[in-house]
């Protein structure tokens, strides 16, 4: 099942700034040093900023209040009534303000609010001692930006360094913990890009205690921190109630691992380990391991699922586990390339049974996908490969050396007997290859690969196989039309240790060879002509800019923001996704369309060789003649979007008109929206053919493929394969996906596989599916979103997967129900995610 992806949340509304206390506190001291005594208030003014200028070892602070005056011969210095120093962006506000120079204490009475940087420090009475950068806060905040969590007590001290501790305190992530959650304790300590401790807390609901600790640790800092992070829970018919609790262990800034403790009532506790490394940038590792003591055994096929007793197999054994891995790396020189996969599993329903969850096989697949690039196998296959490869590339050509070994789980727990195993194990590969290039200065270009693998097996014909294809080729170019023939010879060479299990007539051949020479023509050409849309964009003006911003409800500097972007790659590296839609939907205009057209035609040819005495490790063994003439047209659009951005140093100086000074800039970007490719093939072989005329008739055509492609924005795209046959006017297969994407609405997701194949000479089985995909994300509101995945068998008339969703999202919390309906299993799951907290 693919998990359905809740809409992305609208943003949250940006914190107040956060108050790094200890710097705060340096600011309060250095903003009171203004404060020396004159004889009047605006003189007393003038005293203390310069006072306060000198003083600082930064820019210089000012201050604003009602009153300020000095006492005991300038030994203290008081500012009253609507207390300001600022410094930047650095804002310092008190009803009252008091500095003892003896002692550098400074004591702050009244709605004290200090802003510093990203922090904020508030406070109804603050006192600090400057120098120790140590103090006290009555009935304080401190609020920490990054992690957006609010510290709250009735008495806080701050001791040396960035160290916090404090008594009848709460925590919270939320602007209005009374209308969400909090943590409430007897006493805490903090310290800032480090932890907080706290002693008896509750976890409050609406103000309402729940759930009680005596003890917990939060992290207050930007890096990553070991700890236990949220759960996962829900219920199926299959295993019952599941919770999954994951444990973080950052064990270094270049590694951490996860471990997963899973409770399935069921079925027992399920124990997972996660690790990943990357100890430079040239290497990177994810290695994840499970392992069950099931409490389920399913011996014979009468106790099996009904959903897997058609494999034939049985699943006796108890202990289950899935190890799995992918490395990127390389060898002494970063040059040589490396990388290793594991993929090894207990049994042939361990991936079925297991799908969904954080150490399922669905989002596993879909990590590796990601970080390496390369797939497993899917969850229904027998056969699983571990592997190892080594590979380097020089500007002729490359080396590739691997070693693979096959799991086939039906002969795993006592299913097939295993001394019976037919799986082909690479002990090892190598292969070289020398890149197309000229010969010899020449019109000819040459290419050529070369490989050799050793092939062992349990059970069947072992040896060693060597291949060699070297192909010549000859590029004509006859005006517009380009034209290359190759030629081709593959010499393969057997060395055999042994025939066992050979389908062929038996025989003692210790070497043996095969011959296949090879042929093809291409000729291929492109017409195009480009359509004018509009003129070019004029330069857009400050005025102008400033206009569209206020129709759209925009800042000016937001406005200049999305236009400051210099082409797609500086979206994608620098502004978030919404941001990124936001400014592509809103810039330029499309000024022309180019329309190319390319036909293709070309001839393979390879003569029929009997194969049937050759030992057989893979399909390359069993290469098929061919006498093909393949032809394709292919129609593409191309649009040129022209767009102006204002570059602009943020530093720099308003104008005359007060706006910002900028550079308009013309930018041109370039999408293919439209591809369309029709393709057939006509198989001279199949012409003339004179086996079983009467019984299968001669279809020499193929089917006639369509492939279209749009994508002319973010918005939709097309993906469309369809084949249509000659021979019964009947589409034979179809692909189609549709999707869609409308901001702050959702998305929508739509597919349809259709395979309606006749039996033919060269395909002997008909095969027919028609199944049916859907999927719907909608943004109801602010705080609500919904959605769901149907699939569906149209021949069986059956409901493959019915997926059910809804996620509340709130300033400081989310949760998200699912509900999965399967004809093998009902599940329903519950996710709830606390803002800001890993405990």
């Amino acid at each position: 099942m693919t998990e359905p992806h809740p809409p992305r949340r609208p943003k949250r509304p940006e914190a107040p700034p956060l108050a790094a206390l200890g710097a705060l506190a340096l600011v309060v001291a250095l903003l009171a040093l203004l404060a020396c005594p004159a004889p009047s208030a605006r003189a007393e003014g003038d005293m203390l900023a310069d006072q306060l200028e000198t003083e600082s070892k930064n820019q210089p602070w000012q201050i604003k209040a009602d009153n300020l005056a000095a006492q005991h011969d300038t030994e203290v210095l008081q500012a009253d009534g609507n207390v300001v120093l600022t410094q930047g962006p650095n804002i310092l506000k008190a009803d009252h303000a008091t500095y003892y120079r003896a002692t550098g204490w400074v004591h702050l009475v009244g709605n004290v609010d200090i802003d510093w940087s990203m922090d904020r420090l508030r406070a109804e009475e603050a006192e600090f001692d400057l120098r120790n950068k140590v103090g006290w806060l009555k009935n304080g905040e401190i609020f920490v930006a990054e992690q957006h969590l609010y510290f709250q007590g009735e008495h806080i001290e701050k001791h040396e360094g960035d160290h916090y501790s404090f008594k009848k305190a709460r925590v919270t992530a939320c602007d209005d913990p009374g209308e969400a959650w909090s943590i409430a304790m007897d006493e805490g300590e903090i310290t800032l890009e480090g932890y907080a401790w706290l002693w008896n807390p509750r976890l409050l609901v609406r103000d309402v205690p729940t759930v009680y600790s005596p003890m917990a640790i939060l992290p207050v800092k930007g890096k990553r921190q070991s700890g236990l992070l949220l759960p996962e829970w829900g219920t199926s018919s299959r295993n019952g109630f599941t919770f999954n609790q994951p444990i973080y262990w950052a064990i270094s800034d270049e590694a951490d691992a996860t471990f997963y403790e899973t409770w399935m009532s069921d079925r027992g506790l399920m124990q997972g380990l996660e690790f990943r490394h990357t100890p430079n940038t040239g290497t990177k590792g994810l290695w994840r391991i499970d392992y069950l003591n099931d409490a389920i055994r399913e011996p014979t096929r009468a106790d099996e699922d009904s959903q897997f007793q058609r494999d034939g197999l049985v699943r006796p054994n108890a202990d289950r586990y899935w190890v799995r891995g992918k490395l990127d790396t390389h060898l002494l020189d970063p040059n040589w390339k490396a990388k290793l996969d594991i993929d090894w599993v207990s049994d042939q329903n361990y991936l079925r049974e297991f799908k969904i969850g954080k150490t399922g096989f669905a989002k596993n697949r879909q990590e590796f996908l990601e970080e390496f690039s390369r797939n497993i196998a899917n969850a229904d296959a027998l056969e699983r490969e571990s592997a190892a490869m080594l590979s380097r590339s020089w500007d002729a050509g490359g080396v590739v050396a691997k070693t693979a070994w096959t799991q086939n789980l039906s002969y795993r727990n006592g299913n097939k007997d295993k001394d019976e195993d037919p799986s082909v194990q690479t002990l090892p590969e190598l292969h070289a290859y020398l890149w197309k290039d000229r010969l010899f200065s020449g019109p000819l270009e040459f290419e050529a690969g070369t490989g050799a693998t050793h092939f062992w097996r349990q059970y069947g014909t072992q040896g060693t196989r060597v291949d060699m294809y070297p192909k010549v080729s000859l590029p004509v170019r006859a005006g517009n039309v380009s034209v290359i023939p190759t030629l081709g010879l593959r010499e393969t060479a057997y060395f055999i240790s042994g025939y066992e299990n050979h389908p062929a007539d038996s025989h003692d051949d210790s070497f043996t060879t095969r011959t296949m020479p090879t042929m093809n023509v291409m000729a291929f050409t492109e017409y195009f002509k480009v359509f004018t849309l509009a003129p070019s964009p004029e330069p857009p003006t400050m005025d102008a800019l400033a206009a569209e911003a206020d129709r759209q409800d925009e800042t000016l500097d937001d406005r200049l923001r999305d236009s400051s972007l210099l082409s797609d790659e500086f979206l994608s590296s620098n502004l978030s996704d919404d941001d990124q839609f936001r400014a592509v939907r809103d810039k330029g205009r499309w000024t022309k369309i180019r329309h190319a057209v390319q036909p293709r035609l070309e001839y393979d040819w390879a003569p029929y060789v009997s194969q049937s005495t050759k030992p057989f490790f893979d399909e390359l063994d069993r290469l098929s003649a061919r006498n093909e003439i393949s032809y394709s047209l292919s129609n593409i659009l191309d649009r040129k979007r022209e767009r102006y951005i204002i570059t602009r140093d943020p530093e720099a100086p308003l104008g005359e008109d007060g706006l910002p000074q900028g550079t308009p800039l013309l930018l041109a970007d370039y999408r293919e929206f439209l591809r369309l490719n029709l393709k057939q093939t006509f198989d001279l072989r199949e012409a003339t053919r004179t086996e079983k005329v009467e019984e299968y008739p001669r279809r020499p055509f193929s089917d006639v493929k369509a492939e279209l492609l749009v994508s002319p924005g973010q918005w939709v795209s097309l993906v469309n394969s369809s084949y249509w046959s000659p021979y019964t006017s009947d589409i034979t297969r179809h692909e189609h996906l549709l999707r869609g994407y409308w901001e702050d609405v959702g998305r929508a997701e739509f597919g349809l596989d259709f395979l309606n194949t006749p039996e033919t000479y060269q395909s002997r089985t008909r095969r027919k599916i028609r199944q049916l995909r859907f999927g719907l994300d909608i943004i109801a509101s602010r705080r609500w979103s919904a959605g769901f995945v149907y699939r569906a068998d149209l021949d069986d008339n059956t409901d493959l997967e019915q997926t059910y969703y809804a996620t509340y999202t709130h300033q400081c919390w989310d949760v998200t129900v699912y509900y999965t309906h399967t004809p093998f299993e009902d599940r329903f799951e519950a996710r709830v995610q606390l803002m800001g907290l890993t405990f």
